[in-house]
């Protein structure tokens, strides 16, 4: 096993993402209606000197809950890349922090979508302690969608427009 597969464990919430809102440009995701993307451990590579989960990886850690989200909706994000050739470089981040995280400590991940513009989409992570309710950080990226040989602006492709939808906050009753 390695360490991807032993951080992350499963796409919870599968059932609940079916049952989406649409995504418009005035969306927010409010935290009771985040679809939970995975659970995952603290591993020795996410720790900084001070013992706790180091900033820069948190980052790492919310483009992989995307990547994992994007799978849980029938998205392959590494080929859809690969063969469509454009890219999605993040134009924007921003996080806020409540609590730290330490080795070994399971981190509940929820995901949503919360923004597609013409050219760029805005999702929110939050990072919850594992089984809690109180989001111990939140973060916001905004990524631009470029065409790769030319490192020019282009729509969101309509295929990956539809699975970042599928990203949108649940719907609750």
């Amino acid at each position: 096993m390695n360490a991807d597969s032993a951080a992350w464990s499963g796409a919870e919430g599968a059932a609940e993402r079916s049952r989406v809102t649409p995504v418009h440009s005035r969306a927010r995701a409010y935290r009771a209606a985040m679809p939970r993307v995975c659970t995952r451990r603290m591993l020795i590579n996410d720790i900084d000197a001070a013992g706790i989960a180091y900033t820069g990886r948190l980052v790492t850690i919310a483009l992989e809950a995307l990547e994992q989200g994007l799978a849980d909706v029938g998205m392959d994000f590494a080929a859809m890349l690969r063969e469509k050739r454009f890219g999605v470089p993040l134009v924007h981040v921003e996080a806020d922090f409540k609590r730290p995280f330490r080795h070994g400590e399971r981190v509940d991940i929820d995901l949503c979508c919360t923004e597609i513009k013409a050219h760029s989409y805005t999702c929110r992570i939050d990072l919850l302690p594992a089984g809690g309710t109180l989001v111990a950080a939140s973060l916001r990226f905004t990524a631009a969608v470029i065409e790769m040989a030319t490192f020019t602006s282009v729509p969101v492709p309509d295929h990956f427009r539809i699975a970042l939808e599928r990203l949108a906050p649940v719907t609750r009753s």
